[in-house]
């Protein structure tokens, strides 16, 4: 399970979507889950920004990456 978000010029992070990945007989298949199903997903989302954007901030502060 993951998602995928955009680094904004401002510093933020924007959600883009979900994605469940299975694989099947040796074969990788990837579903993009973009419908807003309940309050859980919304739930979801937001840990995702929130993980991405402590990531993103401890990068900085190790001097990793600049903005």
């Amino acid at each position: 399970h993951g998602c995928a978000a955009e680094h904004l010029s401002n510093g933020s992070v924007a959600f883009l979507q979900s994605t469940d990945e299975y694989a099947y007989d040796g074969e990788n298949l990837t579903f993009g889950l973009s419908m807003h199903w309940n309050e859980s997903v919304s739930r979801l989302e937001r840990r995702c920004v929130e993980t991405l954007t402590s990531f993103i901030d401890l990068q900085r502060e190790r001097k990793f990456i600049t903005a």
